[in-house]
């Protein structure tokens, strides 16, 4: 497992999680090194993200073909609640941890 810090961004991700051994195993095993590429339209997502040097294991997932897309124009702030939104100008994605 090592954290890779996501480029323009104060978050990172882990480019070798641990096969969950649960109902996730399924989707891990799409995943490859960290990221997962969806067989309907080949969008990316990073599967275990958290804020840099943070201490928590994960706070989720994060969209990589999106976030490649909007480059430094888009905002991954932490919400007064448990989870985490992005702010991508003309289009917000909300999520809870």
């Amino acid at each position: 497992m090592t954290w890779i810090k996501l480029k323009d961004f104060n978050w990172e991700y882990d480019n070798n999680p641990p096969n969950p051994n649960n109902a996730e195993t399924p989707l891990w095993t799409k995943q490859v090194n960290g990221i997962r590429t969806s067989t309907f339209d080949g969008t990316e997502i990073y599967t275990k993200c958290r804020v840099f040097g943070e201490g928590m294991e994960t706070m989720g997932e994060l969209n990589k073909t999106y976030l490649d897309f909007r480059g430094h124009t888009a905002t991954i702030s932490p919400t007064a609640s448990s989870g985490y939104w992005v702010d991508l100008s003309w289009n917000s994605l909300t999520w809870t941890g």
